[in-house]
């Protein structure tokens, strides 16, 4: 099948899934009662677990860019209501909980990703509350991230032991900063984060190490956060694209014959298991699609048609809370009655921009949004 055969197909098939993702979206946000965000996961038949504020931010970001696309109300009050929702979680200090629990304390992380939701909801609300309590939250968080090193594990990872140099998935928020406030502290700080991801943790090969201990080891779902970011800051800085293109490279030659994307390797460059990453496959198809209208190369095309049509065929399809979600991808046993939340919005941002030819070679609309 020639390339253009190949993306016809697909495009007629990415609006069918598109439509089934969106439904899930709708449906993995809570509605009633005071905090509507949005879920991490659900299982079949009966369990919709609570309101999660990470993915609340990711909900926020997603509506926010379906309400540019499409102009619907109901895209507009989801996206409003997730940014109330963050907000609930904001202290007086500027700190973000992480979850809703009471005792909860900070991941920087969840909070790039919250304050990123934040900002792009303003974006289309010009809300003067939703901007003066970003403020406070971005003032902080620029002393945070003057740390030597970020060298405080209370606010750069989680129990999964995450590696430092998925933080510059935040190079997003502070370019919006910058761009909203104009404000050049912002760009610095995101300039400062991606030379230290690139110097840090980049190989020549493109690859990114998970530790700095373990130098073989690599978590593609976290390369895939670092890459994001670096695309962000090449927006208003062109120096990043050989980064950019070199991480997607490493991507592309080591994307499985069947278009998933791997988990992880291990410390000697294997595969673990036979696990793919749903989410990493949808985050590397939009990096794909972004390095492919740069430079016109078709092999990133394939890549994301490829990866794309994998993830169709993995999408739930009987009928209950699953229905329309992605499984994890990594969980063999509970794929068949799982949705992960993360998973699904990733892969309805990537849907949109097939489904949507308006998108596919607009250039603002192919810039990772999460």
């Amino acid at each position: 099948m020639h390339l253009a055969e190949l993306q016809n197909d697909i495009n007629d098939k990415a609006k069918t899934f598109f439509n089934n993702l969106l439904k899930w979206n709708l449906n993995s946000q809570y509605t009633k009662g005071k905090l509507k965000g949005f879920i991490p996961k659900a299982t079949f038949p009966m369990f919709r677990y609570e309101p999660y504020p990470e993915i609340t931010g990711y909900g926020a970001s997603l509506f926010t860019k379906l309400y540019k696309i499409y102009r619907k109300d109901e895209y507009f009050k989801r996206a409003s209501w997730a940014s109330h929702a963050i907000l609930k979680q904001q202290l007086p200090s500027g700190a973000f909980k992480y979850s809703i629990r009471k005792n909860s304390e900070e991941m920087l992380f969840d909070t790039l990703m919250m304050l990123n939701g934040l900002l792009d909801f303003y974006e289309i609300s010009k809300d003067e509350n939703i901007l003066r309590k970003s403020r406070i939250s971005l003032e902080r968080l620029l002393k945070l991230l003057e740390m030597p090193q970020y060298k405080n594990p209370d606010f750069c990872a989680n129990s999964i032991n995450a590696p430092y140099f998925h933080l510059a998935k935040g190079i997003i928020l502070l370019v919006k900063a910058y761009l909203t406030l104009c404000d050049s502290k912002f760009l610095r700080t995101a300039e400062k984060l991606a030379h230290f991801t690139i110097n840090k943790f980049q190989y020549q090969d493109g690859g990114f190490r998970l530790d700095i201990n373990v130098p073989k080891y690599n978590r593609f779902h976290y390369l895939c956060y670092a890459l994001e970011g670096l695309i962000a800051i090449e927006s208003q800085n062109p120096e990043f694209f050989d980064n950019i293109r070199k991480g997607a490279t490493y991507i592309l030659n080591n994307q499985r014959t069947d278009g998933g994307i791997w988990y992880s390797f291990t410390n000697k460059g294997k595969p673990i298991k036979n696990w793919v990453d749903n989410a990493a496959t949808a985050q590397a198809a939009r990096i794909f699609l972004f390095v492919y209208n740069r430079t016109h190369e078709n092999e990133f095309l394939v890549g994301a048609i490829k990866a794309l049509n994998y993830l169709i065929n993995k999408q739930h399809k009987i009928p209950g809370l699953t229905y329309g979600g992605l499984p994890f991808g990594y969980h063999p046993i509970i794929d068949n009655l799982a949705a992960c939340s993360w998973a699904t919005q990733f892969a309805t941002d990537l849907a949109a921009l097939f489904s949507n030819t308006n998108t596919l070679n607009d250039k603002e609309n192919t810039i990772i949004s999460f």
